[in-house]
């Protein structure tokens, strides 16, 4: 410890290249008198240097960072004797604090040797191209392969003797970066640099991720001194274990190779699929990747079908709740897990209500017991603008299946289907209806049959109130009418303008709302707020086609009259 702080620094600072002859200052001033630009600059630093030193022990842990920026911008930052420079330019960002036990020093990483008690210095090294630092006292160390906590340990245990009752620390002020290859299936194959505490994720982001065929779990990390690792992403990204994530090293080749093969797991499980199979794969680790088992799994019995050749098929059974839980139980390629749920397991029945009910929204059922009417009561009954005559119960899945006759019948027209081949086809529609018409305007569903128990996923909608009766077709004004109670249809034909000269009032129909059913007008006995009434036109005649008809039908009876004539002679 007999030389200055200042004094290392700045003998240190004369390998720098002459294009910074600005701090080199040692041998300036020893050869000329005269103070030029770079040498009094130089001063300077020096200067700054010592001062920061004799600020006191608050400031001892952080000389090193202080002399790295004292330097002018664009100058190369010190290093020791034989250490490499770095240029100037955007650097990858630390995923966080360096772990000492695991980072690995190497050529380019700025250290700063701080000495604590009466001893106050610090000292800013550099690994060197050779994995090596210049340690006052010590000489040339080597260092790269070292994880921090090991170089640590070993520089202050070897300056232990040279400053008796001193502190002292070895810290990693400014990580290295330095390049890898990333090659095979990756969007961008190539060199890329990487922070001294990258991992293979970092390079393959950096070289624009992987292509929709790229292996996963099987990618190849290989290494200048000729040891391979592998590196597995889908078990880290899902899982979180760094294992499948391992640290890179200066010159790697990330390989990326094609997936190829795949295993699958399917039921009780949270992520249901198929997955890359890797070698070593245990029924633990397929479950862990697939996001666990749900609460559901029957874990006693899960079944594990097995590729023995092209199309021979072995069956397997493990119960997970004995021995380690999968752990033990190799996988292979192309197998596939079936974890059966238990049946029953915390069923929820629902139904949802919506429109004019003063609480809409999803309420849980008791299935085949709970009934339209319980619904209604527990949405908080109507609002006065609902239209209670036609609740609408729908129901999904009723009557859906593939019917060959219905589908061949609803390619016919009516004229061409037989009277037999028509009732079929109206009743095999009206199995397929999934919505129905629930009567509360009485205050209860009417008929009290019509009051049917509900079944999860019913959807109950009670329509706002129409105070109106629509009148389109052929009549003069076309639109909606006020509705008036006992009105008939003819009345409301008429409250539209009546009828065009073509229109047919005879055969107007009348569609009730909420309902698909139209019947003639005329038969109904009761219209009422929202009906539909539709005015057909008159059937187009010719004279010629009447007068035919006519011809066709006087020669009819003239030939019987003059059959029975001669018959009766």
């Amino acid at each position: 410890m007999a030389r200055l702080f200042d004094e290392d620094v700045l003998t240190n600072l004369k390998t720098t290249p002459d294009k910074h002859l600005a701090v080199r200052t040692t041998s300036t001033f020893s050869r000329s008198g005269s103070r030029r630009p770079g040498a009094f600059l130089g001063a300077c630093l020096g200067a700054l240097a010592a001062l920061t030193i004799a600020c006191g022990s608050a400031r001892a842990q952080t000389s090193g960072e202080d002399v790295l920026r004292a330097l002018p911008e664009g100058v190369t930052k010190p290093s020791g004797d034989g250490g490499a420079s770095r240029s100037a330019g955007t650097r990858p960002t630390l995923a966080g604090p360096v772990d000492p036990a695991t980072y690995r020093l190497g050529p380019g990483d700025v250290l700063s040797l701080e000495y604590g008690g009466k001893a106050l210095d610090a000292k800013v090294l550099t690994v060197d191209a050779e994995g090596r630092v210049r340690v006052p006292n010590l000489g040339l160390v080597a260092l790269g392969g070292k994880t921090l906590a090991d170089a640590r340990a070993d520089i202050i245990q070897r300056l232990r003797p040279y400053v008796p009752g001193a502190s002292l620390d070895l810290r990693l002020l400014e990580p290295r970066t330095f390049n890898v290859y990333v090659l095979g299936e990756v969007k961008s194959a190539g060199t890329k640099q990487v922070s001294g505490d990258a991992r293979v994720l970092e390079a393959i982001e950096a070289a624009g991720g992987t292509t929709p065929n790229a292996s996963r779990r099987n990618i190849r990390l290989l290494h200048r001194d000729g040891h391979a690792d592998l590196a597995d992403l889908e078990r880290f990204e899902r899982t979180g274990d760094w294992d499948g994530n391992p640290y890179l090293q200066d010159g790697d080749r990330v390989i990326v190779p094609v997936l190829t093969e795949r295993i699958g797991v399917f039921g009780a499980i949270a992520r249901a699929s198929f997955y890359e199979f890797r070698n070593g794969d245990s029924l633990g680790t397929l479950l862990r990747i697939a996001g666990g088992l749900l609460p559901e799994a029957r874990v006693d019995s899960v079944l594990i079908v097995r590729f023995r050749g092209a199309r021979e098929l072995d069956t397997l059974y493990t119960n997970l709740e004995q021995g380690s839980h999968g752990e033990a139980i190799a996988m292979q390629a192309d197998d596939r897990v079936f974890i059966r749920p238990q049946p029953e397991w915390r069923p929820i029945r629902q139904v949802t209500v919506t429109g004019e009910v003063r609480a809409p929204g999803t309420y849980p059922i008791d299935e085949g017991r709970s009934r339209v009417s319980d619904l209604v009561v527990w949405a908080g009954g109507f609002t006065p603008h609902a239209a209670a005559r036609i609740v609408r119960l729908e129901r999904d899945g009723i009557g859906t299946a593939s019917d060959v006759e219905f589908e061949r019948l609803n390619r016919l027209s009516r004229g061409e289907m037989t009277n037999s081949e028509y009732q079929t086809f109206r009743s095999k529609l009206a199995v397929r209806q999934s919505a129905y018409l629930v009567d509360f305007s009485s205050g209860r569903p009417s008929p009290p049959e019509a009051d049917v128990p509900l079944r999860d996923g019913d959807h109950v909608h009670v329509p706002r109130l129409e105070l109106a009766v629509r009148v389109d077709g052929s009549v003069r004004s076309p639109g909606m009418v006020t509705f008036q109670a006992g009105w008939s249809a003819g009345d409301y034909i008429d409250m539209a303008g009546g009828t065009t000269r073509r229109g047919n009032a005879g055969d107007a129909r009348l569609t009730h709302s909420g309902s698909s059913n139209t019947v003639f007008a005329r038969d109904t006995h009761r219209i009422e707020p929202g009906d539909f009434i539709w005015v057909p036109e008159k059937k187009d005649t010719s004279f010629w086609a009447v007068f035919r008809d006519v011809i066709i039908v006087t020669g009819q009876v003239a030939t019987t009259v003059l059959v029975i004539h001669q018959v009766t002679k």
